[in-house]
């Protein structure tokens, strides 16, 4: 377990809270004996302190690991001489974990803890002891009259921080030799070692005023930059403005920005007041005071930062591939249905939509949207409407309380599975079998397996070439990726092409889809796909649709009686006819259908009138226009549903009164129980729902109403989860914002930050994290460095937890998993990689300057806490170029313990 705690100096003090740690060690400690540095007229300090000149322009050793049987690190340093001044001519570095930081001057190199007694070269070997790895010989005796300048200058109240830190005796006499050693003009050399001076008291732990004058050892600094001695290694800038808050590194001699001002590293202009910073759109650059408008929202650049105003706006939902919902909250799920569904409707019955899916290939992974139904009050007021082709899409612009596969269209993504008992379920499955219309479908399992991971085939690499194009940074759908992410479509792209039996018709549909989102929010794309080809369709000037189906041979085809004109398109040849797989057969290839029944060419079908007590049939015959049969048998899950009819009937059905349960038997309706996750509770049953107890009655449940924790989570290669739980992988290379209160340009209205590093882990471009910086207040605890365990950080089986502060818990489990549990104290006041944890995952992607984006890489890139990072960039799919492994994990998690899930 390796945790240290550093004390931070901050401007802004607060009362700690009683339990925070005794352990504490400033944050700019001293780290002299770290440190091994050369500069000037061939001076030496060592890790051990021990100071000394090497005139020699040979390559030397500088550090290296020895004694080891792998070798870290190896640095290696050699001189020239240049107009009878010595100067570093060539670094050579083999680094693992070390830092080497190279200055206009000289070299340092910092090392960490774990290799004392483990190194040598010029820096020694690191043992606490300064010079027991050097033989004195003779000593040169320099007569020089400039012991007074020396000591005076470094003595000097510029350096009055310095005296109780730095060995000024050490340096007054390498300042003595520099003069005596001088062969012209002695202020360049002396120059280098009085900077190194300057260096040594900031490794120290003390803080030199300004030293420097136009006359000695100035630097000048581009644009209106000025050169500190004590410079943050993490410069503030317009798109970091608070980094310097969250830098662990000890400050250097550096140019920087001036108090009071930031870096514009948007326009590289120079440093600026922060209120002057412009803000960044879509790679445009926007002056304080502009706006932008998309999508319904309108926002302003302010200090730097997007101010937002969101409008009333419709929503939309779809239904692509006969299988990918998009919900009005854009949460995306996926599902093989076969039966009606609910797919919305509005608490007070203004409308309801309907929507049957049926399988529509050998294959359980394959289903088709087979009919639309639209109830709707005759007085509706409200705008809804509906599109086709190539997904069936609903639009609505009321605020009424939806349910169904929609969703409830209330902002919040999380809550779009709550179903009519008062819960929300877990996964697809279990909320679409609440929705089901019919008593008789079956009900549909969770399906782990993916169409493209059965094998390595042909049709998998067709579905990569085609579907991939959607997210091509160059390619025809470019200038709709910033706002509407196309990796949503790219997956059902893939999953559509490789279940379908006529691969490029599902490829095509799952394209247009995408270009028709595109187009609907106002993206003009150039270029057109012509690669899907009607196989056994033909294209008509004069085209109908009466008697040109399967269905229309065996029932009424109410197309017929209407007076369409013929139309232009594709559809069957005459003689030939569309059967539900939207292929064109013969006649004699067609099947025949009694209502919803479907019977093959060459069955028989028998309609049996003897029913099971207490099951009793209904006879079709002679029975009013309107009236229903068994086709509207109610039941437990379908009591609050419509049922759509098509014609009466007949068959067996419970007595009136009564409805199906689960296992076919008739119940009254107050016996019926309640589901959740697919499990049943009867009345008077108890389960617990994260913090809350609900209750069974009259198939709903009763819930207390407390507010519960929520969590986020970094786990494996990039993968999160945000508060709002919202899942999106991410990569990059740097130090990020995961979560903190700091939402503001006001350093003093937060509390907390916690920052994690990620470094390489894969050979795929993939990230995991390894270091994790937790800022409170005044205090920075850092995963990685020492074995020093505070009193709030304790173990819990594999997990090391941490009590930050109250209200907010970290747990990690010392590899790649790491969790935070915030309360609910924080709701809304927080931002970074986790979100902002207001209950509603669709602004989750809010990037630091307070922008909500659909991208990934610009969300994650815009929480770097160094500007200097690169930003990360795409990797491809490992499950692209290792398919076998995909399929080898969804077998392990479809089965065994998981398969109850």
């Amino acid at each position: 377990i390796f945790l240290k705690v550093f004390k931070e100096r901050v401007v802004h003090r607060r009362p700690l809270l009683s339990s925070l740690p005794t352990v504490s060690i400033l944050i700019n400690p001293s780290h002299l004996d770290h440190v091994c540095t050369t500069w000037g007229h061939y001076h030496m300090k060592t890790f051990d302190g021990h100071f000394y000149q090497l005139p020699s322009t040979c390559n030397h050793v500088m550090a290296m690991q020895c004694n080891a049987l792998e070798e870290n690190f190896n640095i290696q340093m050699q001189r020239k001489v240049v107009d009878d001044i010595p100067t570093i001519d060539k670094i050579i570095m083999k680094i693992d974990g070390t830092v080497v930081e190279i200055n206009r001057d000289g070299q340092s190199i910092e090392i960490d803890e774990k290799y004392k007694n483990q190194v040598c070269g010029l820096c020694g070997n690191f043992d606490g002891v300064s010079s027991d790895f050097v033989v004195d010989g003779k000593k040169s005796v320099c007569v020089c009259v400039c012991t007074t300048f020396c000591e005076g200058f470094l003595n000097s109240v510029a350096f009055a921080d310095c005296l109780d830190v730095v060995n000024v005796t050490s340096f007054s006499h390498i300042c003595m030799s520099d003069m005596c050693n001088a062969v012209n003009d002695s202020n360049e050399i002396l120059c280098q070692t009085m900077s190194e001076y300057s260096r040594q008291c900031i490794h120290g732990g003390g803080q030199p005023q300004q030293w420097r004058n136009p006359d000695f050892c100035n630097v000048e600094c581009p644009s209106n930059l000025v050169y500190l001695d004590c410079s943050s290694a993490c410069p503030d800038s317009c798109t970091t403005p608070q980094a310097s808050l969250t830098c662990d590194n000890h400050c250097h001699d550096a140019c920087g920005c001036p108090a009071g001002t930031v870096y514009d590293d948007i326009t590289d202009t120079g440093c600026i007041a922060q209120d002057q910073c412009a803000c960044k759109h879509n790679n445009q650059v926007y002056q304080p005071g502009e706006t932008y408008t998309v999508n319904c929202r309108t926002c302003e650049c302010q200090s730097g930062q997007w101010s937002c105003v969101e409008e009333n706006c419709p929503g939309s939902c779809s239904i692509g591939g006969g299988a990918h919902v998009n919900t009005f909250d854009e949460k995306a799920y996926t599902f093989h249905g076969d039966c009606t569904y609910v797919m919305t409707q509005t608490s007070n019955s203004l409308f309801t939509v309907l929507v049957e899916l049926h399988k529509c290939s050998l294959t359980d992974s394959s289903t088709c949207l087979k009919s639309v139904t639209l109830y709707f009050n005759l007085f509706l007021y409200y705008s809804v409407w509906l599109t086709f082709d190539p997904s069936f899409s609903l639009y609505s612009n009321n605020n009424l309380y939806h349910s169904g596969l929609c969703g409830n269209f209330n902002d919040i993504m999380s809550d779009d599975f709550k179903v009519s008992s008062g819960l929300t379920e877990g996964t697809a499955a279990a909320f679409v079998n609440t929705l089901k219309t019919l008593a008789t479908c079956p009900d549909i399992t969770t399906r782990f397996e993916h169409p493209c991971s059965q094998g390595i085939n042909k049709g998998t690499s067709y579905a990569s070439y085609w579907c991939n194009k959607m997210g091509d940074p160059y390619g025809m759908f470019a200038p709709c990726h910033p706002v509407i992410s196309p990796t949503g479509y790219i997956e059902n792209c893939m999953y559509d092409t490789c279940s379908c039996d006529l691969s490029e018709d599902c490829m095509c549909a799952a394209i247009s889809s995408y270009a028709y989102e595109c187009s609907a929010a106002g993206i003009a794309l150039d270029g057109k796909y012509t690669n899907c080809p009607e196989v056994t369709q033909v294209y008509s000037y004069n085209m109908t649709t009466c008697m040109r189906t399967c269905r229309s041979l065996s029932q009424t085809d109410y197309s017929c009686m209407v007076n369409h004109p013929t139309v232009d398109g594709c559809g069957c040849d005459v003689g030939m006819y569309l059967n539900d797989a939207g292929v064109c057969v013969s006649k004699g290839s067609c099947p025949c259908y009694d209502k919803d029944t479907i019977i093959a060419p060459g069955e028989t079908y028998n309609k049996d009138t003897v029913c099971l007590a207490p099951m009793v049939y209904f006879n079709c015959s002679g029975v009013p226009p309107g009236t229903t049969g068994i086709e509207c048998q109610k039941s437990c899950s379908t009591m609050d549903m419509n049922c759509i009819s098509t014609g009466c009937m007949s068959g067996c059905k419970c007595p009136d009164g009564q409805v199906l349960d689960s296992h076919g038997n008739c119940i009254n309706p107050s016996d019926c129980p309640c589901s959740h996750n697919g499990q049943l509770y009867y009345p008077g049953e108890t389960l617990t729902v994260d913090c809350n107890t609900c209750q069974c009655s009259d198939r709903r449940f009763t819930c207390t109403s407390k507010v519960c924790d929520a969590a986020c989570g970094i786990y494996g290669d990039g993968h999160y989860i945000t508060f709002d739980d919202k899942r999106f992988n991410f990569n990059g290379e740097c130090g990020y914002t995961l979560v903190q209160d700091y939402c503001n340009s006001d350093p003093a209205n937060g509390t907390f930050r916690i920052i994690t590093e990620n470094v390489p882990c894969g050979t795929a471009g993939t990230t995991c994290s390894k270091t994790i910086k937790i800022f409170l207040r005044e205090f920075l605890v850092v995963k990685g460095t020492t074995e020093v365990l505070p009193s709030q950080i304790r173990k819990m089986g594999t997990y090391l937890v941490a009590n930050i502060q109250e209200g907010l818990v970290l747990m990690w489990d010392q590899k790649t998993s790491l969790f935070v549990k915030i309360s609910p104290i924080f709701q809304g006041k927080i931002c970074g990689l986790c979100g902002n944890f207001d209950g509603n995952s669709k602004n989750d992607f809010k990037t630091r300057n307070q922008e909500t984006v659909t991208d990934v890489l610009e969300f994650g890139n815009s929480w770097k806490v160094s500007s200097t990072c690169p930003d990360a960039e795409l990797i491809n799919d490992p499950c692209s170029s290792n398919p076998y492994r995909a399929a080898c994990v969804l077998s392990c998690i479809s089965g065994g313990p998981w398969s109850i899930l």
